[in-house]
């Protein structure tokens, strides 16, 4: 039975059991779809294109970096299709491939913060091993 809300929405309520011995989870009942084998799961595609680009955004901050973010940039889109379609394959990988994406949006903030804390790094003096030091690049100004 439906019962409107003041908000506009239907409000579905609980059939009761009916006399005739059938459970309220009949056919006709109003609930979850059963996701069987022929469910299309989502294209993991494009998630993992973001997580190449974000790494890509944060090599590329860096001028010791710059050209291995050119290499991802210019071969995301097909390294992503490629895990992609593995993860379709093979459910195991795709639930590892998944596992991995949700925790690659926290990775992702960080990665996204990390050029700012190497920067401010630099400015206290701080040698990261990998960026030029401050005293460098300057006299690669100056030349």
């Amino acid at each position: 039975m439906a019962v409107g809300n003041p908000l506009g929405a239907t409000i579905l309520e609980d059939k009761p059991p009916s006399s005739k011995g059938k459970s309220s989870n009949s056919d006709d009942d109003l609930s979850v779809p059963k996701v069987g084998r022929g469910t299309r799961k989502p294209d993991l595609t494009q998630p993992l294109m973001q997580v190449y680009v974000s790494v890509g955004i944060a090599l590329a901050g860096f001028p010791a970096t710059r050209n291995d973010a050119q290499v991802i940039f210019a071969n995301a889109e097909t390294a992503a299709k490629s895990v992609a379609k593995l993860a379709d394959d093979d459910p195991k990988v795709r639930r590892v491939i998944e596992k991995f994406l949700s925790a690659s949006a926290y990775a992702g903030v960080i990665a996204a913060h990390m050029p700012i804390v190497y920067g401010i790094m630099m400015n206290h003096g701080v040698n990261i091993p990998f960026l030029p030091s401050n005293n460098e690049e300057s006299e690669n100004d100056a030349a």
